[in-house]
């Protein structure tokens, strides 16, 4: 798939985009339906590049950080094999091997003898991590 030749069908508030449709044809993928046809059933649809889609999702899936108990972070831990599990001394995190939606998952930190969980790209800077928790805490 060219990025940059496709248009993501988007439904506000959804998570996921309903269908991507071919710049050249202006039909989706999936069949041969062409925005006009959507519309018709889907009256906000928005069609968007992949860039935008993306910022919208993150509107959607992004939450700042909220402090969580020691037990919640360890059963978050065992739940799966967790993903770029890292302990700095101070501050450890991991994200959730489970994703949410897209490449949207929980982040787990702990900072010192404090945790905290929020939901972001399991793609997150380690860095960003950290300055997140650091904000959060004042």
């Amino acid at each position: 798939m060219d990025i940059n030749n496709v248009l993501f069908a988007w439904v506000p508030g959804n998570t996921n985009a309903y269908t991507i449709f071919d710049k050249e044809t202006g039909k989706n993928w999936y069949g041969n339906e062409t925005k006009e046809d959507l519309l018709k059933t889907y009256h906000n649809m928005r069609f968007l590049e992949y860039e935008d889609f993306e910022k919208e999702i993150a509107k959607i899936m992004v939450t700042p950080p909220i402090e969580i108990s020691k037990d919640d972070f360890m059963c978050a831990l065992g739940v799966l094999p967790p993903e770029r599990w890292t302990n700095m001394g101070d501050f450890e995190f991991f994200v959730m091997a489970e994703y949410t939606s897209g490449i949207y998952t929980n982040v787990y930190a702990r900072y010192k003898k404090r945790y905290f969980v929020f939901c972001d790209s399991a793609y997150i800077h380690p860095n960003e991590i950290q300055k997140k928790v650091l904000d959060f805490l004042g």
